[in-house]
């Protein structure tokens, strides 16, 4: 179909006599895949002619020496059930996808808890976790800057994991698809010579994945965290009722993942 205009026209179907036709718009045609784009204005007022029972046309004149114009038709025949469809349908879906909650930091204050966006985050994360069947792991991070001391640092980053496992859990979520893991200052993304790298230090990052949970050996009971540094983590249940693992084959998993959530 080569570029032009059309009109696009509101037409009384033959049961529907006594209403008279009307031009709604003259659109764009062009050549291509996508002849017409229709923008939201004209949507709209085509909405509301066909739940008024009236019929669309979209009428090509002849290019040339063509004979014949070009018609495309919408019936509102039965549009009215599959509209409400439609709206019901939107009305369940899910308000993100699995791309846009996929992985995300979520960053700190002195005040050591989830601000409103983490929340906000969180809420999402659990919405979409219990309904989509192929998400199977969720992994939670906790990092700190290297203020003070190491070993407070590693309490201090269980704590900030803590807060997003438990919160996960009280929404909902599984605690046997949670691993959770707490790395101290082991991990930094940032300079922490500036108060503002300091504060991107500070977070717990989460990531979901479609795969089960690997090298996740736990011990028979906790371990204390030591001064070393070295990280901690736990798969299944909130922190109060797992077991610690410092295996390296975990931390070695715990620091790739960190590098992922940079």
């Amino acid at each position: 179909m080569k570029s032009g205009k059309a009109d696009l026209v509101s037409q009384p179907p033959p049961w529907l006599m006594s209403e008279s036709a009307s031009v709604l718009s003259a659109i764009d045609v062009r050549h291509g895949e996508t002849p017409v784009t229709i923008n939201r204005k004209i949507s709209e007022r085509m909405l509301a002619e066909l739940q008024k029972g009236m019929d669309l046309h979209i009428i090509r004149q002849p290019w040339y020496g063509d004979k014949n114009a070009l018609l495309v038709v919408i019936p509102s025949v039965r549009f009215g059930d599959s509209y409400r469809d439609y709206l019901d349908c939107l009305r369940n879906l899910l308000p993100v996808n699995f791309s846009q909650i996929e992985k995300k930091s979520l960053y700190y204050n002195d005040a050591e808890e989830l601000k409103s966006s983490a929340r906000r985050y969180l809420n999402q994360v659990a919405d979409y976790v219990k309904e989509d069947p192929a998400v199977k792991t969720v992994y939670i991070d906790g990092h700190t800057d290297s203020v003070g001391v190491r070993a407070d640092n590693l309490e201090k980053s269980k704590e900030r994991t803590a807060l997003v496992v438990d919160y996960l859990v009280e929404k909902g979520v599984s605690p046997d698809m949670i691993v959770a893991r707490w790395h101290g200052e082991r991990y930094q993304v940032a300079t922490n010579q500036t108060a503002k790298g300091r504060a991107t230090n500070r977070r717990v990052t989460l990531r979901l994945s479609k795969e089960l949970p690997h090298n996740t050996i736990n011990a028979s009971k906790p371990k204390a965290a030591n001064a070393s540094g070295e990280s901690g983590s736990l798969n299944s249940g909130s922190l109060n009722n797992s077991s610690l693992n410092n295996s390296p084959a975990n931390n070695a998993a715990a620091n790739n993942d960190s590098t992922k959530n940079k």
